[in-house]
């Protein structure tokens, strides 16, 4: 039997060799060459990890013939290669060693674009599966990292009957702690050029250009004698994601290294065991194990860590973490959560946010404390067990439960040059020490962390009652070139449960789903619907697929791509594409699970086109989700640089009061207005932002309840603007910006579409603008935590920023020795000294530019009004002669009564960085006495703003 299997898999080898030798003919190979600037020695290198190019039907895209070796034809035909059957014949159970026929089936389901799936069983593996992308060619000759993804997955049908991958005992490599092993590694090959970068190893790792990959509903167990292992490692961008996932690290060192962000997300995973649960640091030789090891913007909802020995997670990531509905169970070790120090060029990387979740200590003490953190962290709604401290600074409850509503804690990053950065959290538009707010508690709300997670089991091919779409009783092709749209639509119209296996499903009208429609793919790069020519069917342009508007849905999409096509016949509607791909209008409990949303190249990368094709221009928003739009979204992955209108959106939310959740939001690279757009609209959280654009990230217009945890990517907002912006928006959080600062001098440059880098100085992360009022952060400045609205306003007791505190109190000195001002009414108005940094209004509006014989004068002032009445007025007695200048906002066209005279001077007043209004100035001398200021009754944007009084002596 032996001597068999080592024949089949040399005939494979063989089999390999001789396909690589004939990939590409002659002359495709000198474009290649061309194109990529490859000498024939480089060629040589990197030709054996390159596909081959599939160009029917879809140039550059998915093989559709089902590989006649494979013995389980049945599963193939649905895109699938079962490891247990041939040529693999991988043994289920658990007593052959299987690593030669599991590492064959992984490398075949990615070269024949298929899904790697591992029956219910045990496979035990004596060493490392490797899970490579391969390298891709278009039809231009680039070479790309777009192709040869590797998806390995289990049976979902029954969570008593599980596909486990078992590490060997003792296995070679793996006993070592010192020398740390990975069991499942996801890795990538380099194109020849990355960038401005020339490539010469192809199997040099740039976690960057991994796309995905994906590895579901699968175990893993260590085995003993394995002190060195590490269960898994995926570091890896768009669209790769690990989901559903038990790692038994009882006798290994690790459970899960790295993480994935940039477009990818983990979800619904427990490690048990191990000296580390989670470790996000880096990995030799792709990075040093003291540098991050994570893609930016990490997201890992529903995470359960049980039984470390020396911490259940350590945080080293780029950009923030975010982690949402965890629970960690600690038996052993006095400090629960890690997090390191980052390079000074790096500010505003590894922060975490912790949401929704419980951290437990099995045994009272005074020295158990939940993070020990050398960066940012925010904790929202976190319940702790046995804590003394919630960090060195904050003392919790030693024993019992203690709940953490708010705790945003700063560490000031290192100066970087000329640089010097601050993280210090905001409340209402005031800069804090820290935020905190908690008490002892018992009450543990049952769902805390379930409430993020889709319900189990989930819908799949395997449920009972779903429909395959190419059964003969529905009849869809899913060959790109047949109008699938009946099929498609009679499968919902009649099925709760609609399965569409491997494929290019054409539509040429919307498929609109039920209520309870579950319509489920095997992967988003290998399910996909789309569009060729465009089609009509409504005022504000046509989705592909529509859900039922209704908020008490239970709509479930998952493992598709929606892809409206980008290309098509000249002059059709002015070149302006009409559709989008999907329109979401179902409520709270809804889900959507790893889609990708792009536009359809049915001519992939071409050296020519046809000279009747041209590219569309993008109108209408890629996603919209509005009336009852609500539920979850487990990485949202859009990313295409195509033409757009400005009326363009990568993700437009309008009119939805729905509970709505994103877990990791990937949105980039479009030169429109802002990337995303939020519009009338409510109780939206945003878990876990990635995104590289110049332009916004988000604008959100009359919004309420916005929360918004995490922001990473090597993005610059437009100059003088943000990447955030809100307008009149009540009640919103904003926590964990960590976007890629760029610390040099902008510079223009090209790498999807071209790209102004702007100087982190040029811009700021967060702009507010209300009715009467504005605030920008300064340009330097990522708070941990931006709390706005009445909503917070308890947590304005929070100490307020030192600075801050010292600027208020310093006019007490020179107040105390000056007489001039008494008899002062009403009792809101107050006495100030006249400098950088006063406040125009009371408590608003910081004066930055006036008059210099201003400078360190007495000036009066009362508080803002509220837009519908006069700004008020007020009186005072001056002790001596003095010239008293009145300030009047230039806005409104309001003038003094008689008696005051144009000065001709100016007084400006900006919100942190941002110049809004100025003030002309007008003068009365006085012999001494009552000096009577009349409210503003002007007209427009001034109404309400009072006027100040500056009192300068004689």
């Amino acid at each position: 039997m032996i001597k068999i299997k080592t024949h089949y898999f040399l005939l494979i080898l063989c089999a390999l060799l001789t396909a690589t030798e004939q990939k590409f003919d002659t002359d495709f190979i000198e474009v290649i060459k061309k194109k990529n600037n490859l000498s024939e020695e480089l060629w040589k290198t990197f030709e054996p990890y390159i596909l081959p190019l599939n160009k029917e039907p879809v140039p550059e895209g998915m093989d559709l013939a089902i590989p006649p070796e494979l013995g389980n034809q049945k599963l193939a035909a649905l895109g699938y290669a079962d490891v247990t059957a041939a040529p693999f014949n991988a043994d289920s159970t658990g007593k052959k060693d299987c690593t030669k026929a599991v590492q064959a089936a992984v490398d075949f389901s990615r070269d024949h674009d298929l899904i790697c799936f591992f029956p219910p069983g045990t496979y035990l593996l004596s060493d490392s599966i490797i899970c490579r992308n391969l390298l891709n060619v278009r039809a231009n000759g680039r070479i790309s990292t777009e192709g040869g993804a590797c998806a390995l997955t289990g049976s979902a049908k029954d969570p008593q009957k599980r596909a486990v991958l078992m590490l060997a005992p003792r296995s070679s490599g793996f006993t070592d702690p010192e020398q740390k092993k990975i069991f499942i590694h996801f890795l990538n090959c380099s194109p020849p050029k990355t960038g401005l970068k020339i490539m010469s190893d192809p199997e040099k790792v740039m976690a960057a250009n991994q796309y995905n990959q994906f590895f579901y509903d699968l175990d893993i167990i260590i085995g003993e004698g394995n002190s060195g292992a590490v269960g898994l490692r995926m570091q890896a961008a768009e669209g790769s994601s690990v989901q559903s996932v038990t790692i038994d690290a009882r006798h290994g060192h690790t459970g899960m290294r790295g993480a994935s962000g940039s477009g990818g997300s983990h979800h619904d995973i427990t490690v048990i065991g191990g000296r580390i649960g989670i470790d996000t640091r880096g990995f030799s030789p792709e990075f040093k194990e003291d540098d991050t090891g994570s893609q930016p913007t990490p997201v890992m909802a529903y995470v359960k860590l049980f039984g470390q020995t020396e911490a259940a997670f350590i945080n080293k990531s780029r950009g923030p973490f975010i982690a949402v509905g965890w629970q960690i169970k600690c038996a052993g070790i006095t400090t629960a959560i890690l997090s390191e120090a980052q390079p000074a060029n790096s500010p505003f990387n590894g922060s975490i946010s912790l949401i929704d979740s419980i951290i437990e200590f099995e045994k009272s003490s005074s020295e158990n404390c939940v993070i020990s953190s050398e960066r940012d962290f925010y904790f929202n709604n976190v319940y702790i067990k046995n804590a003394a401290f919630v960090n060195k600074e904050q003392k919790a409850s030693p024993a019992g439960w203690f709940i953490v509503k708010h705790f945003a804690f700063a560490v000031k990053p290192l100066d970087y040059k000329e640089y010097s950065f601050e993280t210090f959290p905001y409340v209402n538009n005031k800069k804090r020490e820290y935020v905190f707010s908690g008490l002892p508690g018992e009450a543990l709300p049952a769902d805390l962390c379930s409430r993020h997670i889709w319900n189990k089991p989930f819908p799949s091919r395997e449920s009972e009652g779903a429909v395959n779409v190419k059964d003969a009783i529905i009849g869809a092709k899913g060959d790109s070139l047949t109008d699938d749209t009946k099929a498609l639509q009679k499968a919902i119209d009649n099925y709760e449960i609609v399965f569409l296996p491997k494929g290019y499903y054409l539509i040429t009208s919307t498929l609109r789903l039920k209520s309870n429609t579950k319509l489920i793919g095997t992967h988003h790069h290998l399910s996909q619907i789309i569009s060729r020519e465009q089609f009509f069917g409504g005022t504000y342009g046509t989705p592909l697929v529509q859900t039922a508007d209704d908020a008490s849905a239970q709509t479930v999409i998952a493992f598709l791509g929606i892809h409206p096509g980008g290309y098509g016949k000249a002059g059709v509607n002015e070149n302006i594409l009409q559709n989008y791909s999907l329109d979401w209008r179902c409520g709270s409990k809804s889900i959507a699970r790893s889609l990708a949303f792009h536009l359809f190249r049915p001519y992939g990368f071409a050296l020519k086109y046809p000279e009747e094709i041209e590219r569309y221009v993008s109108a209408f928003p890629q996603v919209l989700i509005e009336n009852n739009g609500g539920g979850k979204w487990y990485n949202f992955f859009i990313e295409s640089a195509y033409n757009y209108l400005p009326s363009y959106r990568h993700l437009s939310i309008r009119n939805s009061k729905e509970p709505l959740s994103f877990y990791h939001l990937h949105a980039q690279d479009s030169d429109v207005f802002a990337q995303c757009e939020i519009s009338n609209s409510a109780n939206v959280n945003i878990y876990g932002i990635k995104t590289e654009h110049q332009t916004r990230f988000l604008y959100a217009q009359d919004c309420r309840n916005i929360s918004v945890f995490g922001i990473g990517g090597y993005a610059t907002a437009i100059k003088g603007s943000s990447h955030f912006v809100f307008k009149n928006c009540a009640d919103f959080l904003l926590a964990n910006p960590g976007d890629q600062a760029w610390l040099e001098p902008a510079k223009f440059w090209t790498n999807v579409r071209p790209y102004y880098q702007n100087n982190i100085k040029d811009y700021s992360i967060l702009t507010i603008r209300e009715r009467d009022s504005s605030f920008v952060c300064p340009s330097l400045e990522r708070p941990i935590a931006f709390f706005s609205g009445k909503k917070y306003a308890d947590l304005e007791q929070s100490p307020l920023y030192a600075e801050t505190q010292s600027a208020l109190s310093s006019d007490a000195p020179a107040l105390a020795q000056n007489d001039l001002i008494k008899d002062l009414q009403p009792a809101d108005a107050s006495v100030k000294i006249f400098k950088t940094g006063t406040m125009r209004c009371a408590e608003r509006y910081e004066i930055t530019d006036f008059p210099k014989e201003f400078l360190n004068a007495v000036c009066i002032t009362v508080p803002r009004g509220d837009s519908k009445a006069p700004g008020k007025g007020y009186s005072f007695t001056v002790s001596r002669p003095a010239n008293i200048f009145l300030l009047v906002n230039r806005s409104g066209d309001y003038m003094p009564p008689s008696g005051w005279k144009t000065a001709d001077l100016e007084v400006s007043y900006r919100i942190k960085d941002q110049l809004i209004l100025t003030d002309d100035v007008f003068i009365m001398k006085s012999k001494g006495g009552k000096i009577i200021i009349p409210p503003h009754d002007g007209q427009g944007k001034s109404y309400g703003i009072p006027h100040m009084a500056v009192v300068v002596p004689e």
